[in-house]
């Protein structure tokens, strides 16, 4: 993953200003005054420091980045924007349109009708290699397991971890 800039460092002359990276939301909320510069404008907003000295607002910015000639800060402006990783474009793909409601329930009965023949097969299969008779017995079985838990105390919980036996001492 690429590392994101969060700082651009501007040496003019004897002075080293420093740039923060403005946010979309920031850049939006900026409010531009009348006849001003609207590179300058968002200069001010971005400057963190000049030589080590920190603006305390945007105002005190604004009156530091009016010392600097119109073609320099033309210049710091392009260093500043071309500095940062280019912005990401977001896309969407088409919609997405849903069947049908008839043609659902059509697809939806295809898939229960298939389950089911493949549960009749795999029926047909035990009942082939270990009998009918031995089936029942084993559903008769599972059937009076399942009703002696749910008489038990609490009921049927389940499956539960295996218990360790202890030996008799």
């Amino acid at each position: 993953m690429e590392q994101q800039i969060k700082q651009v460092e501007v040496k003019l002359l004897q002075y080293r200003f420093v740039f923060r990276k403005l946010v979309w939301r920031e850049e939006f909320a900026v409010k531009f005054p009348p006849k001003a510069n609207p590179q300058r404008v968002m200069l001010a907003h971005a400057l963190l420091e000049v030589s080590g000295i920190k603006p305390k607002n945007v105002e005190e910015a604004l009156r530091v980045l009016d010392a600097v000639p119109i073609a320099i800060v033309e210049r710091v402006f392009r260093i500043w924007r071309g500095s940062f990783p280019a912005s990401r474009r977001f896309t969407s793909s088409r919609l997405y349109k849903a069947p049908e409601p008839i043609t659902y329930a059509k697809r939806v009965e295809e898939i229960e009708n298939e389950e089911s023949t493949a549960h009749d097969r795999m029926m047909k299969a035990a009942e082939s290699k270990f009998g009918s008779h031995q089936l029942a017995e084993v559903r008769e079985i599972e059937q009076k397991i399942l009703e002696g838990a749910k008489k038990r105390d609490g009921g049927y919980r389940g499956a539960i971890p295996a218990t360790e036996d202890k030996e008799p001492l």
